[in-house]
């Protein structure tokens, strides 16, 4: 999945015919996904890395794992009923298991609260 198209520039491709609106829809409710962080860290393995680093909050403000402090995360969406909806926990686990050295990334702003954007222009 590519989250930036979810930016409502036009630049962005979209499948074609699909608008801005549409396309945040489908992904939104996207609910199967062949979630399975043990191959990637054994693909990582294979290809020698040495670490990794995961992005546990985006600066749009979307949180990888659960959190009592907002209600914009993985675990309160269509991914919630999934074995490993607390993605960031599993991913890290995953590489944990294999000795990995692990980047945790969260960025700090948080373009989804009313208090970080003017409506006018918000990103969302």
């Amino acid at each position: 999945m590519e989250s930036w198209q979810l930016c409502s520039e036009e630049w962005f491709e979209r499948p074609e015919g699909m608008s801005y609106n549409d396309y945040k829809k489908w992904y939104w409710n996207l609910s199967s996904v062949n979630f399975d962080p043990d191959s990637w860290a054994d693909a990582t393995e294979n290809a020698r890395l040495k670490y990794v680093v995961f992005t546990t909050k985006h600066h749009d403000g979307f949180n990888m794992f659960d959190t009592q402090k907002t209600d914009y995360k993985i675990t309160n969406g269509p991914f919630k009923n999934h074995p490993k909806a607390n993605v960031a926990k599993h991913v890290l686990d995953a590489f944990r298991k294999k000795d990995f050295m692990i980047g945790a990334y969260y960025s700090k702003p948080y373009w989804h609260s009313q208090d970080f954007w003017w409506d006018k222009y918000a990103p969302n």
